[in-house]
């Protein structure tokens, strides 16, 4: 059994934290863990429900990076663990700093694409490991560690496809377009809600569901998103319903899932650096339109149609043509059927287990 201290970098039931949360339920009694989480939020307590032993260090910016640094060590010196597993950007660069002289060493999980460029290649030559969930998440260091790309494990359990519909008074003909994610600004719900308001010319019974609570880096997008919504002449046909631990069910009760995320800086932080939500659709056989952006292409792969970022006219008319066209659905099912064994759980834990075996094996 390995001794994993795990760290995350934030506190809020994001991808990345449902990634942890899901791996260690994957990985079971091969793994003995501790989790540190940087951010208080209700992932503490997620995890504490599952009886994982879990200690919050709330960490800010800057000197806020050293403090928690200080405090980490402290958890390492009591818990003496076999490796690191770094969460995410900022739970590797607290982690970076509480090892400095320790044997410890260090796995770092990158998620998506903050701090590309030279922060991240700096950041990399700390670790012993670099695992990627994606290619594209990997290009920004590859060259700088060690790295393995493993792809995230996807268990959607048994779902509910009459249950959108019902909890929106949906008719069985109504076309309902879904979007799933955290309120913030980088998720494109607003574009979502645009590609809507294309859509309902030609079909206007046509709606769209957003699944995702607040993030509290981004307050007031709700409201915004609901001034969007009135401003496209789409208020009534838009629901915002929060956080749901039932989404998946409600994505397999969608005609379509929309992945509108965009880079919003020069980095690219916001494109998908895997769409956790995009493989959850192809597992339940719901078509994917979206941006061909980050690693959605990469998830997505036949099983939906994909357009240049930014392009609303695009997402709505490959939106229509899912809609009218029997056959393409067809296609897309089926070439979801074909790809959902790709996010196999099993396969996803074992290639973790490998590495924290290669990994703590070097120590």
């Amino acid at each position: 059994m390995t001794r994993v201290l795990a760290v995350s970098s934030h506190g809020q039931l994001g991808g990345s934290e449902l990634y942890l949360a899901r791996l260690l339920a994957a990985l079971g009694d091969r793994v003995d863990p501790h989790v540190v989480v940087l951010q208080d939020g209700p992932f503490v307590a997620h995890l504490r429900d599952r009886g994982i032993d879990t200690t919050l260090i709330p960490t800010g910016r800057r000197a806020g990076l050293a403090t928690g640094a200080a405090r980490l060590r402290t958890v390492l010196r009591r818990e003496r663990p076999d490796l690191v597993h770094a969460n995410g950007v900022k739970a590797a660069a607290v982690a970076a700093l509480a090892l400095a002289g320790r044997s410890e060493p260090m796995v770092w999980v990158k998620h998506d694409h903050s701090w590309d460029g030279t922060p991240a290649r700096l950041l990399a030559r700390r670790v012993a490991r670099i695992v990627a969930v994606s290619q594209s998440v990997a290009a920004a260091v590859d060259g700088a560690a060690p790295l393995t790309v493993v792809r995230t494990g996807v268990d959607v359990g048994p779902v509910d496809r009459g249950a959108l519909r019902a909890e929106i008074g949906a008719n069985a003909g109504d076309p309902v377009l879904i979007a799933v994610g955290r309120l913030d600004p980088a998720k494109g719900f607003d574009v979502a809600i645009d590609a809507l308001a294309e859509v309902r010319r030609s079909h206007p019974r046509a709606r769209l569901v957003v699944v995702g609570g607040p993030d509290p880096s981004h307050p007031g997008v709700e409201q915004e998103l609901v001034r969007r919504a009135a401003a496209a002449g789409v208020a009534d046909a838009v629901r915002l319903l929060g956080g749901r631990p039932d989404a998946v069910s409600l994505v397999a009760g969608a005609d379509v899932l929309l992945v509108t995320s965009r880079a919003i800086d020069r980095r690219g932080t916001g494109r998908e650096g895997f769409g956790l939500v995009a493989a959850e659709a192809v597992a339940v056989g719901t078509p994917v339109v979206g941006f061909a952006d980050g690693a959605t292409p990469e998830v997505v792969g036949n099983a939906g149609l994909l357009v240049p970022p930014g392009d609303v006219a695009g997402l709505a008319d490959r939106v229509r043509r899912i809609l009218d066209e029997p056959e393409l659905r067809g296609r897309l099912a089926a070439a979801a059927r074909e790809r959902a064994p790709l996010f196999d759980v099993a396969r996803w834990a074992n290639e973790i287990a490998a590495v924290y075996a290669e990994v703590s094996g070097t120590r």
